[in-house]
């Protein structure tokens, strides 16, 4: 999910047929409410919370990963930070895409199992995941 540049606001028309919205009512918990929706997964990267009584900051919202059961195995550190955020952002990547099996997207409308792209990252997964 991208942010338009024009309104500052999500650009939801690169998810094509898939809809990426819940809708949550606050109960009114002054300690603080959970929403956690069920059998259904999210891939984003943004998101817009509005009708809060109260405003809110980053740091009032938390979100879930959730991925298929596995453990990092591969390690990599460079003195380069951008090469490092490449490799974080790679595993990051491959967790997002990993849902009992590989998917494609978890945006859009094809997080159905996609073993084209698993062929193309198949090494890069066993380095960096205990997969086996």
């Amino acid at each position: 999910v991208y942010f338009s540049q024009a309104y500052g606001s999500i650009d939801t028309q690169n998810l094509r047929g898939a809809t990426q919205a819940d809708s949550y009512i606050l109960r009114g918990d002054p300690n603080g409410e959970i929403y956690e929706p069920r059998f259904t997964v999210h891939g984003f990267r943004f998101i817009t919370v509005f009708g809060s009584p109260n405003s809110l900051s980053v740091n009032d919202v938390e979100c879930l990963v959730v991925h298929s059961e596995t453990t990092v195995k591969g390690h990599f550190v460079s003195t380069n930070p951008i090469i490092n955020q490449i490799q974080h952002n790679v595993q990051w990547g491959q967790l997002g895409n990993s849902m009992s099996l590989p998917t494609d997207c978890p945006q859009r409308d094809e997080r159905k199992g996609w073993m084209g792209d698993a062929a193309l990252t198949v090494n890069e997964a066993l380095y960096n995941f205990d997969l086996i």
